[in-house]
């Protein structure tokens, strides 16, 4: 009966889809894919917990990772799983619970390798279905529904034995960043033939940790059937890693042990050359797993008709919320619903499949990150997806009930990792200024902001960052609680201290709309924060005033065009100080203020897109200081309007999303970071640009001719555009010569969302190909954290680093024993004789600055008699100093920041032959080659991976080596 209703509605589905406009047929999947995008282009439905797709690689020795699974062009597939994420970095997350087709005779070690190259048809992806065609002649038509999937296998008439190899020790690995990796902890299955005889089944379970997130072991369980009759055979290997086989076949159970084990099916060709599979997936129990697959994809179900159901859900449900009758550019369409796809991969619903504690409140996982989302995605979120967004909101506060921190990014049912400030605190505030109520316990979740305000989070340890934890929290609240700025005692200072400082200001809305007076006021001067870090006396391309390190009484010299390694450790995360100098988007008055002014803040803004100013790692964009490729950069093209030119907002977001977005495997500037670019250029199609934590909406300039927003409750927002150019130049005419809001005109570079989302509204815009004064005589948009007078910037000295920071155990230890040992005596002597001779201890004055640069001894008068005697006792007086010196310019000072080329096969060989050297072409080997090659007579000490490039073809490498800083060779670079 069960199997009759299912086949009923998916037959409506596919009526449903007939009768009605399929908008699906714009969407491309394999958007994104390529390129560092790192989209998923396998099946799921909206927030589905089942993401089915392949896992791929570009051979056996590959050196890079596959973090959605897919890989482009010269590829081998080496299985299709269930679970997976999109659009991710860092390292890949699941490719777990997997099937892998194989022909061509019996399998004798199911453990081994079992690959297949990708065949000349060329992936087919819609919403709904995925079809792989591999070398072997075998087609791969997969589809799915949110906790359950179906594969189906078309084997070549060829063969006369067909495999299924189920191995529960698969996952997708992390090759270049191994401290990162999933590994397989443990596993079981059973298999058995189905009760009615019609096939074969198996259940169990894998245990894997680890990925991105540093997360504990978890579990997954599964409930797999296959439509045909064949055999099954289960093995086991000798341990968890290894492809060496203890027992094949193995009993018809095997329980749960840290070998690596699983299945392998058979079939006998000439009698099914096609066979189907059906898998449900839980991280409850695999009675769980099954009862998903029995409910969701029910025995008889095919994959045309799932695929149907599954494209059916993404049209009514997704799609269209937004449509337009102007058809004229297909491209602008295929840009317009791919990216509404891929926006709405993540985070994956999975309410009632939480193993972890028992709640009535629903549950979002693989939250990657809101440190990405927070700007853009969940705002939209909340326009097209109403229901989705209060569930998810409620998620964030039930996870701080039970585990005592929200958020910032989550997956496998684990926090972490947190990449700046407690970003779900915006998140929150953005939801309550704008009126969502619902069933959210507002006193729970302000209550739960104030944890991420208040309490300092237990450290995690990570490598990347050991100063505190990156599981959760604000790690660096201990500096800004006792002195309202970030010091280098902790990892990114400078970037916490603008997003700690938007995080207040996210605990200073809610609270005054809670009526909590007291922690408005606090909340709302701590937000003001930043201001702190800002040195007016800090210059770059003609601008003064920059976001720097600072000691506790004095600022940290830094080049706002260099940020180090822009990671973890660095003073700034994945941005410049250039970039986060415009990041305090709740006080950008002061900010105006603090540039110089209106001219000269639209003038600084400007400068962001002039090519060639970025010394490097952009290259890609014109080595503009603007990033599009990364989110402290997306708010940026925007800011004109606070100073009286939309016409430039237009202008360069405009730009940015004509060069940089495309409908295509490469089309995006980055990662897609879980649908956050996508969500970026959606909002420039519509014309409007969220402020998250307030109600203000920037207005740029829409692309299409007409857009209807679908908000819900009969409501919606209607937006035109009519252009006063002829026809031929309709598609440059972007500028707004005159808007209405709501049929009224409008001067305002700004809309509150009470205006045209609330109730719904219009958006009537007349665009020209030239720029005007349209909205020059309007209120600017409101800078809520902004007093009436601001107060002026701190003036402190600037030194050219940290001392205080550099002088740490690692220089003390070896100082403090010099002083007191014979060779310290001779250290004394060599100091005075370098002193008379006036040798310069300084670092190789061909490298980029760093915050480890030494300051070189000024040049030494002519030298008499007496002035040698006088500067003997000179030396001996300044001896700490020029010991400090000394030994950190060898110990501390040598540490080399070094980006390589990544050849098109995942390895460093073309770095490799660049230095000559004849070890591996991996990365630490290559490395530790620069650096040998960097100094004569170094000692590597230490090297590790700072960060790839998104579109990975470059690696930056840190090395570091105890060497003679005075004798550089001329082999530095690679």
């Amino acid at each position: 009966m069960a199997s009759t209703v299912r086949a009923v509605a998916l037959l409506g589905a596919v009526a449903g889809v007939a009768g009605t406009s399929d908008l699906a047929s714009y969407v491309l999947p394999l958007t994104g894919s390529q390129a560092g995008g790192n989209t998923f282009p396998g099946v799921s439905e909206p927030f589905g917990m089942v993401k089915l797709g392949p896992d791929m690689d570009t051979g056996p020795n590959s050196g890079a990772s596959s973090y959605s699974g897919y890989v482009g062009g010269n590829a081998f597939f080496t299985g299709f799983s269930m679970l997976h994420e999109s659009g991710t970095g860092g390292a890949p997350k699941y490719g777990v619970v997997s099937q892998m087709p194989v022909t061509g005779g019996p399998v004798s070690n199911p453990l081994v390798r079992h690959a297949d190259a990708r065949g000349s048809v060329a992936d087919v992806a819609s919403p709904g279905s995925y079809t792989a065609t591999m070398s072997s002649g075998i087609v791969v038509d997969l589809a799915a529904s949110s906790r359950a999937g179906l594969y189906q296998y078309t084997f070549p008439n060829r063969s006369t034995s067909n495999s299924v190899i189920v191995d529960v020790s698969h996952y997708l690995p992390a090759p270049d960043r191994a401290y990162l990796s999933q590994h397989y902890l443990n596993g079981s299955i059973t298999v058995s033939s189905n009760p009615d005889g019609s096939g074969l089944q198996y259940q169990g379970a894998g245990t894997y940790n680890n990925g991105w997130n540093l997360s504990p072991g978890w579990t997954v369980y599964f409930c797999g059937h296959f439509d045909s009759l064949g055999t099954v055979q289960t093995f086991i290997g000798t341990d968890g890693t290894s492809s060496t086989i203890s027992q094949f076949p193995a009993a018809s159970s095997i329980a749960t042990t840290k070998s690596r084990l699983g299945a392998v099916f058979t079939f006998n060709g000439s009698t099914a050359s096609t066979v189907t599979s059906r898998v449900g997936v839980s991280f409850i129990s695999a009675a769980q797993a099954c009862s998903n697959v029995d409910s969701q994809v029910p025995a008889g179900t095919n994959q045309t008709a799932l695929a149907a159901q599954t494209r059916a859900l993404w049209n009514d449900q997704v799609l269209s919320k937004i449509t337009t009758t102007d058809t004229s550019n297909t491209t602008r369409l295929q840009l317009l619903y791919s990216s509404l796809y891929h926006m709405l991969l993540l985070p994956q619903n999975k309410t009632g499949e939480n193993p972890l504690w028992t709640s009535t409140e629903p549950y979002y996982d693989d939250v990657f990150t809101l440190w990405d989302l927070f700007r853009c995605t969940t705002a939209l979120f909340h326009v097209l997806q109403p229901t989705m967004y209060e569930e998810f909101i409620r998620s964030l506060v039930d996870i701080w009930r039970h585990e005592g921190f929200m958020p910032d990014a989550r997956s496998s049912f684990f926090n972490g990792a947190t990449q700046g400030g407690s970003n779900a605190d915006n998140v929150l505030a953005d939801a309550y200024v704008k009126g969502v109520r619902g069933s959210i316990n507002w006193d729970d979740a302000y209550a739960a902001m104030v944890t991420d305000a208040e309490t300092v989070p237990v450290n995690n340890n990570d490598p990347r960052d050991p100063s505190g934890s990156t599981k959760e929290g604000r790690s660096a609240l201990p500096d800004w609680h006792l002195y309202g700025f970030i010091t280098r005692t902790f990892g990114r200072s400078v970037t916490r201290a603008v997003e700690y400082s938007v995080n207040d200001f996210s605990l200073y809305q809610v609270a005054t709309g809670l009526g909590k007076t007291g922690d408005a006021n606090k909340y709302l001067e701590r937000s003001r924060n930043w201001r702190k870090h800002w040195n007016p006396d800090a210059k770059s391309l003609g601008f003064s005033g920059f976001l720097v390190p600072r000691t506790k009484t004095s600022f940290i010299a830094q080049n706002p065009l260099l940020c180090g390694g822009c990671y973890w450790k660095d003073d700034y995360y994945e941005a410049l100080s250039w970039e986060y100098s415009f990041n305090a988007h709740h006080d950008i008055y002061t900010l105006v203020n603090y540039s110089g002014g209106d001219t000269t803040f639209s003038d600084r803004l400007s400068m962001m897109f002039v090519p060639g100013q970025r010394p490097y790692g952009s290259a890609q964009f014109n080595n503009t200081i603007f990033n599009p490729g990364n989110e402290p950069s997306f708010t940026t093209p925007y800011l004109f309007n606070f100073v009286g030119r939309q016409d430039l907002s237009v202008k360069y977001s405009r730009a940015a999303a004509d060069a940089y977005y495309q409908p295509t495997p490469g089309g995006l500037p980055g990662n897609s970071d879980a649908g956050a670019m996508e969500s970026w250029v959606l909002w420039s199609m519509i014309g409007l640009y969220p402020i998250t934590g307030q109600t203000t909406f920037l207005i740029g300039s829409p692309w299409l001719s007409d857009l209807t927003i679908s908000l819900g409750a009969g409501k919606s927002l209607q937006i035109s555009t009519t252009s006063t150019g002829d026809n031929s130049s309709s598609s440059q005419s972007i500028y707004v010569q005159s808007l209405k809001v709501n049929g009224q005109p409008w001067n305002q570079s700004w809309v509150t969302y009470n205006d045209i989302f609330s109730n719904g509204g219009s958006l009537d815009f007349v665009l020209g190909p030239q720029p005007s004064n349209w909205s020059s005589l309007g209120t600017p948009p409101p800078s809520p954290a902004t007093e009436n007078s601001v107060t002026p910037p701190l003036t402190m000295p600037t030194i050219v680093d940290d001392l205080d920071r550099r002088f740490n155990w690692r220089v003390a230890r070896p100082v403090l024993a010099t002083l007191g040992s014979a060779v310290g005596t001779t250290m004394i002597l060599a100091t005075v004789y370098l002193y008379t001779h006036r040798r310069r201890l300084q670092l190789n004055p061909e490298e980029p600055p760093t915050t480890e640069t030494t300051l070189p001894t000024p040049p030494l008068p002519p030298q008499t008699f007496a002035s040698r005697s006088i500067g003997f006792f000179n030396g001996v007086a300044s001896l700490p100093a020029q010991l400090t010196r000394w030994v950190e310019g060898r110990l501390v000072g040598r540490r080399r920041q070094t980006t390589l080329p990544i050849d098109s096969d995942g390895s460093l060989a073309s770095a490799a032959a660049a230095i000559g050297t004849t070890k591996p072409a991996t990365v630490p080997d290559v490395a530790k080659s620069v650096a040998s090659s960097s100094y004569t007579g170094s000692e590597v000490t230490e090297s590790s991976v700072d960060d790839v490039s998104k579109d990975k073809t470059q690696v930056q490498v840190s090395v570091e080596a105890v060497t003679d800083s005075s004798n550089p060779s001329s082999s530095e670079a690679v």
